[in-house]
């Protein structure tokens, strides 16, 4: 079950305070749940989630692409 895109940006802050404290730098951090046509965008427009890491959707090349065409538009629109 994907998450939430505002829990996951919460996670994701928490995750990147906690490597600033041990690295000195926060870390870029990919989120790597459920990513699909339907919740890319939502996702990749959080301003704690640094990139998405697309698993299932990804087996087939189109879905892939397809992904990449979403979130790079919604971005840049």
């Amino acid at each position: 079950v994907p998450a939430d895109p505002d829990f996951a940006n919460e996670q994701h802050k928490r995750i990147k305070e906690m490597s600033a404290k041990v690295a000195g730098a926060a870390l870029p951090v990919l989120y790597g749940g459920s990513v699909n046509p339907q919740n890319c965008c939502d996702l990749a427009a959080r301003s704690d989630i640094d990139g998405l890491f697309i698993g299932r959707s990804a087996w087939d090349a189109n879905g892939y692409i397809g992904i990449v065409e979403q979130v790079v538009h919604s971005l840049n629109s």
